[in-house]
Formats: C-alpha cells, structure tokens, sequence
C-alpha cells in the first residue's frame, strides 16, 4: 500500500453512534495510517489499531505514522484539531437517521432512562438535536471542494459496500488506483438499550428532526 504522495487527511465529524469507530478502522486498514480520537472527550480515544491491540483483535498493519484523521463529534473539538494540525484537512461528515442515532447515544449515556420524568427524557432529546443539528450547520457552511458525507446506513449496506465503498476509501486515502488492497468487511454495530424504549425515542425524535430535514440542509446550504 503506497499512499499518495499529498496524503489528504480529515476531519472525521459525526454525531455520536454515527459510524466513525467504523470509518476510522477502514480508513486505517486501508491505507495504513492512524486516525486521532476526540480531543476533550474525558477519556482516551487511542486509534483504532491500537484498540485491536489491546482488545487482542486482528491487528491493523500502520506503515505510515502520518494520520489520516482527526475525530470530532462536536464543532468545539473541529476548531481544535484546527488550531493544533499544521496541515490542511478536509471535512468528510457521517451522518445516521437522527433518531436512530439520538437514541442509541442517550440509552448508552442514561441506562435508567426510562425511570427519568417526562420533562428531563424530553430536555435530553432536545438538547441532542440541537447537537445533532449543530454539526449538521456546520459541515453545510463548509467550502464545497474541501468535504465529503458518508452516510452510515449506506456502510453497512452490503450492495452499497460493493458498488461504492472501495473506490470512496480510495478517494480519501489517497492510495493508487492499481492497487490490489482487500475491503476489510462492514457490519452493523451492536444496538444498546431496549429496542421499545430506543423505538419511542426515535419516534420522538422525528416529530423534530427527520433524515429528509437533514440532507435539505446539506444540500441547499452547501
């Protein structure tokens, strides 16, 4: 695997529970380059071949130390990768169905959930899709030439992954298009939480927010 001699790198941006664990592991098998975790999440996002390390998985085979991108999952951690990366990134954003996503991530956040009063389930979902939609409006003020969406229901599509997705993560590698380098396989990650209660949410959700409302916005403010 040689990657190209520019070495495009990316802002990696996704709502939580979008699929950028997913992308960043693709991104790094094939090209051979480490992706850098959220900065001021609270923990310690290792790339995703150090992860498979230590979860004693396959392991990823980095040849290139130069990384390939830098994840966000809020406009605050974008504007730091920013200020702390001298080379010019461009913008490749994840989305996933709003209230499939707002969902998952609050059932991982608040395991009693369901136990919380009307009045705080519904400040919650607020407060997530103004998250939600705050990345929306800023991939849309992007410049054009610099960005890329992904959409996770598309990654984990098996005909997707066949028509589209090695030429995609050759686009943004960077590797030659003579190169004979294997897809690594997609699958859906696990759900969390009940499937009623994540089923409610989502419903919740899309009174607000629907995927439609979502790529209206990427489209006509793009």
């Amino acid at each position: 695997m040689q990657p190209d001699f520019r070495k495009p790198a990316w802002h990696i941006a996704s709502y939580p529970r979008s699929g950028s664990n997913l992308v960043r592991t693709l991104l790094e098998t094939f090209s051979g380059r480490p992706t850098i975790g959220c900065p001021q999440s609270g923990k310690k996002d290792l790339p995703m071949h150090a992860r498979a390390v230590q979860a004693g998985r396959n392991p990823i085979e980095i040849t290139d130390q130069d990384p390939i991108g830098y994840t966000s999952h809020r406009p605050s951690q974008i504007m730091f990768h920013r200020a702390h990366v001298d080379a010019p990134l461009g913008f490749l954003f994840l989305t996933r169905q709003p209230g499939a996503a707002i969902a998952s991530k609050l059932l991982q956040e608040h395991r009693r959930f369901a136990a919380l009063s009307p009045l705080k389930q519904r400040r919650l979902i607020e407060n997530e899709i103004d998250s939600y939609l705050g990345l929306v409006t800023f991939f849309a003020s992007e410049p054009s030439a610099t960005k890329h969406h992904l959409r996770f229901e598309d990654l984990v599509s098996a005909s997707w992954q066949d028509a589209h997705l090695g030429e995609t993560l050759g686009q943004l590698s960077g590797v030659h298009d003579d190169q004979d380098i294997e897809v690594p396989p997609v699958s859906c990650p696990k759900s969390v939480g009940q499937d009623d209660l994540k089923l409610g949410i989502a419903e919740r959700v899309a009174r607000v927010l629907t995927y439609d409302d979502v790529m209206e916005i990427i489209i006509h403010n793009s």
